[in-house]
């Protein structure tokens, strides 16, 4: 299937959906006002999201950024039902609204309508605090330079046992080393398993060129491959865990850590000289 395949199916069959659904709205003049504004609306955001984020999957310069295509449609989809159901109490609470002020009389039916809405707002913007909370919290331990809200953040993922967040703090190059020592420590008692919990964390410890060269000297002695591979593309591992990565027993990991061991002595040697 070629990309353009890919990008365009979805794409056509969210516009026929939304098509047949706010033609059906658009004939029914009883259910016009609740089902046609909010389709509209639901329409609107879901195909905005679909071409931000085909531009941003196109514009990524990642490597496994393809896989966003496949994804993005499944998003899409989900932000047009949260759409249409925000959208939906929006437009039956301004009726609500509209209705007593004519005097209209209160029927039972309305009222547990507007309940609905109620709680479709608060539950909506309970999830959608949590989840800006959340955005914010992780972009804050991935990038955040504050060292005093790193700290913060750093406590709170080990009170919390936040695997995600204890990742991010280790991969981000703004955090001191002394807690990137804290961050191994805690991890350190599974650092012998196979799969352990916390190989997230450890593959950023491995990752990050502000790492201390003792632990990454532990971490090249991982049973995960995936592990001391990226401890050989480290530009701050050891000469002596790089000569022991150079011939362990994966192939991946050797066939990268040979050249950067030769690479590295031939650096020291031309500096002596």
């Amino acid at each position: 299937m070629s990309p353009a395949l890919i990008i365009a199916l979805p794409c056509v069959l969210m516009a026929m959906t939304f098509f047949l659904a706010i033609t059906f709205a658009y004939r029914s003049p009883s259910t016009r006002l609740f089902f046609l504004y909010p389709l509209i609306c639901s329409f609107v955001i879901a195909s905005g999201y679909m071409v931000w984020g085909y531009h941003e999957v196109y514009a990524s310069r990642s490597s496994t950024a393809a896989i966003g295509f496949l994804f993005v449609p499944v998003f899409s989809a989900a932000l047009a039902v949260v759409g249409f159901v925000v959208s939906w109490a929006c437009f039956y609470v301004v009726h609500f609204v509209i209705q007593r002020i004519k005097r209209t009389p209160v029927r039972l039916a309305s009222v547990l309508l507007l309940v609905l809405a109620v709680v479709l707002f608060t539950w909506t913007g309970y999830v959608g605090y949590n989840k800006i909370a959340r955005h914010r919290l992780l972009n804050e331990a991935a990038s955040g330079g504050d060292v005093d809200r790193l700290e913060t953040v750093l406590a709170d993922g080990v009170s919390s046992r936040d695997w995600e967040v204890l990742s991010k703090v280790a991969k981000n190059r703004n955090t001191p080393k002394n807690n990137l020592v804290r961050i191994f420590d805690y991890c350190k008692p599974s650092i012998a398993e196979f799969n352990p919990p916390e190989y997230s964390i450890l593959f950023s410890l491995a990752q990050n060129p502000r790492t201390p060269s003792d632990i990454l000297a532990a971490l090249a002695a991982c049973r995960q491959s995936s592990i001391r591979y990226v401890v050989a593309v480290n530009p701050s591992t050891p000469m002596p865990a790089l000569r022991k990565l150079a011939e362990d027993q994966d192939n991946s990991v050797r066939t990268y850590a040979k050249p950067r061991l030769l690479a590295r002595e031939r650096d020291g040697k031309s500096e002596k000289e």
